[in-house]
This record gives C-alpha cells, structure tokens and sequence, in this order.
C-alpha cells in the first residue's frame, strides 16, 4: 500500500522469475501488473497510501513473489501486524524499527547503487509496477546509460535527489583511492 520501487537488476530478477513460476497464468498476472500500474503511476509518495491501492504481487495479502522481493519490501518491518493493521485503517500509529535495520538497508542500497553505476548501468530505481509492466511486456528494461527506448516510458523515482548521486561519488572515490 506504499509506493515500491526496486533497481533493474531487482525488476530483470522478478521478471524472470515470474515468467518461470507462473507459465500457465503469466497473462493473469500480467493483467495484474497492468492493473496496479494503470491506478498508481500519477500518484505521489504521500499519495498512494492513502488510496490504499495494493501491490499487484499481494494474493490474499500474502507476497507472491516473497523470495525475490525488491529490497523495498525486504526493508518494511514491524513487529505487530496488529500495528500494520491500525495504521492501514488510519489510525496514526509509530512503527518503531530498530536503527541497525535502518542502517544495514542504507548500506546495502547505497553499495548497490555504486556497484551499479562502477558497472556503466543505471543506478535508478524505478516505480515497481511500471517498470514490471514494461519487463513483461517488452522483455526490457533501460540497464545501460543510454538513449534506450524503454528508458524514456519507465518511471524514475527521483526522491533521493542530491543523496543517490554523492553516495555514489563517494563510495566510488573510496573504492579507488581508499583512505
């Protein structure tokens, strides 16, 4: 019910795997992803919880795709699915997350950031289900920097701004000249 977004390689990875685990009902869940793309792309961050619109991979609110969930998904924790609940119902609630977990997935997005953009592929992270929509449909994704026709249609979540591009620099900086 939040917006999710996930790197190439993370789309390319559920892509893949969608294609192989659900041969028999691909075009369901195609129809799935069409769905939820159709009713979240022109929302905002603080927009999209608000309508409640739920991930095209929830089934009877359980994660289909669990194993290969972007890293967005693997940082949502809490420890009360009864607090999940009251603040889905609107009630404002505190979720507290343990700050070494907070922490870790900055690291881990930050290093994959760098790993990416040291490999010549786009570091972005794109809107999960549009970028899922156009994989399905097109086989493709923008992955290298260039004038890839996918690249102009899938939506960049431009949120960490200024963070994403010297986070990179500097872990690049070190990775080369380390102190």
């Amino acid at each position: 019910h939040v917006t999710i977004t996930a790197t190439a390689p993370e789309i390319f990875l559920i892509a893949n795997w969608l294609r192989e685990h659900h041969r028999d009902d691909f075009s369901s869940v195609l129809y799935r992803v069409q769905a939820a793309d159709q009713k979240t792309r022109a929302l905002s961050a603080p927009e999209r919880p608000l309508r409640k619109i739920s991930c095209a991979m929830l089934i009877d609110n359980a994660c289909s795709i669990y194993t290969v969930r972007p890293g967005a998904c693997r940082s949502l924790v809490s420890f009360t699915a009864a607090t999940c609940e009251r603040g889905y119902n609107g009630e404002n609630v505190r979720m507290d997350i343990p700050q070494l977990w907070t922490s870790v997935r900055h690291a881990h997005k930050q290093a994959l950031w760098a790993a990416l953009d040291g490999a010549g592929h786009r570091s972005a992270c794109y809107e999960f289900h549009h970028a899922l929509r156009i994989s399905q449909q097109q086989g493709r994704m923008p992955g290298r920097r260039s004038h890839d026709p996918a690249a102009s249609d899938v939506h960049i979540d431009q949120s960490h701004g200024d963070e994403h591009f010297n986070t990179i620099q500097i872990l690049k900086q070190h990775a080369v000249h380390p102190s």
